[in-house]
């Protein structure tokens, strides 16, 4: 009996091997990831922590930074000078005085 090769296709097709869908399910499986698979919800975890951390770097680095106070250095020495006069022993010499300092900056801003 030789059959035509329309036929056999037919005939092939209509032969089910995996009739409990057992394999199929099973390669359904293997290919594609569940809704509410571990690594699905890491994959979004990091996404979102990605995009997170991205949000807030642009927003830090879009945001103006105030420039740190430092006072002028006249003022500077002499709040140092005042620190350690207050440390110094009673009748202990420091080899300075404080009218070594001046006492007032010209303030010059640029």
């Amino acid at each position: 009996m030789k059959w035509a090769e329309d036929k056999l296709i037919t005939r092939y097709q209509q032969v089910d091997l995996d009739e409990s869908k057992a394999l199929q399910h099973k390669v359904y499986k293997q290919i594609c990831a569940e809704k509410n698979s571990f690594k699905r919800k890491t994959v979004w975890g990091l996404c979102a922590a990605g995009v997170t951390v991205l949000v807030f770097l642009s927003i830090w680095q879009l945001t103006a930074h105030q420039s740190t106070y430092l006072p002028d250095p006249g003022e500077f020495n002499r709040m140092q000078f005042a620190f350690y006069r207050e440390l110094a022993l009673p009748g202990q010499d420091l080899g300075i005085s404080y009218d070594d300092f001046p006492q007032e900056v010209p303030i010059t801003r640029s």
